[in-house]
C-alpha cells in the first residue's frame, strides 16, 4: 500500500469543511475528496470555532495558525 502525499490545505479551505459535514456529507466522503486523512478531518472538524475566528481576521491564505510568542507585541 503506497503512503497518501501530504496535502496542506489553506484555513479558508479549512473553513469550508465543517460547513460541508454540517450540511449532510459523510466524514469519508469528504476525506476522499480532498483526499485528506480522517483524523486531520476530525481535527478541523473539532477546531472549527479557532479557524473561523482566523478567518475573520483576514488570515484565510495562511496554511498554519500559530500563536505569537509574545503576542502584546504582536498586536
Amino acid at each position: 500500500m503506497s503512503k497518501r502525499k501530504y496535502k496542506t490545505l489553506l484555513v479558508s479551505e479549512k473553513l469550508k469543511l465543517p460547513s460541508h459535514y454540517d450540511c449532510g456529507k459523510s466524514r469519508d466522503e469528504l476525506c476522499r475528496e480532498n483526499n485528506i486523512p480522517k483524523a486531520t478531518l476530525c481535527r478541523i472538524i473539532h477546531n472549527k470555532e479557532k479557524i473561523r475566528s482566523q478567518c475573520i481576521d483576514g488570515k484565510g491564505k495562511l496554511k498554519r495558525i500559530r500563536a505569537a510568542e509574545y503576542p502584546e507585541v504582536e498586536v
